[in-house]
């Protein structure tokens, strides 16, 4: 994505803050075009950590077993079979630090903060729905895939905090 789409969406949003609300704006910019792309690197970086096993592995692991020949074959391995996963985290990770840079510039530090704070549920795209759908979804009691999301959204939300409020690295 680049920096200009970035600023459109920044330019989008400040437009529907003062037409509706801050929170409005923010849901935009924050829950719907930075959220999409955040869900995006979460979602490919739980499929990627698994390639790269923590040390805390037992005795009987293969990489553990396994001398310096097999190392560096599945080193060798990863980086072929998996380069285009790794390339789109990495660049989703520089993507959303400037979008998040770039956001900042934007809106008050307060006024993310205030709207992180009431956990907004992230829009995604294969749940997109209208507002009169919406209305009687509400009515509705929740799928168990609707209770999942939410818990997720609460997670993720968490971590935009660490990364909006507190400038923590994207990882």
């Amino acid at each position: 994505m680049e920096t200009q789409r970035i600023k459109d969406y920044c330019r989008e949003a400040l437009e529907i803050a003062n037409q509706s609300s801050i929170h409005e704006g923010l849901d935009y910019l924050i829950g719907e075009k930075f959220g999409q792309r955040f869900l995006e690197l979460k979602k490919l970086q739980n499929k990627l950590k698994f390639l790269y096993p923590d040390d805390g592995r037992d005795e009987s692991h293969p990489l553990t077993l396994g001398g310096r020949d097999f190392k560096m074959s599945y080193t060798l391995t990863l980086k072929e079979n998996y380069r285009a996963h790794l390339k789109k985290a990495s660049q989703l990770r520089k993507t959303l630090s400037e979008f998040a840079v770039e956001i900042k510039g934007w809106f008050d530090l307060e006024d993310i903060g205030d709207y992180l704070a009431t956990y907004p549920r992230l829009h995604r795209l294969d749940t997109a729905v209208s507002g009169d759908e919406q209305f009687f979804m509400e009515e509705a009691s929740l799928s168990s895939e609707e209770v999942f999301q939410e818990v997720e959204d609460i997670f993720l939300v968490e971590e935009m905090k660490r990364l909006f409020l507190r400038s923590e690295d994207l990882s």
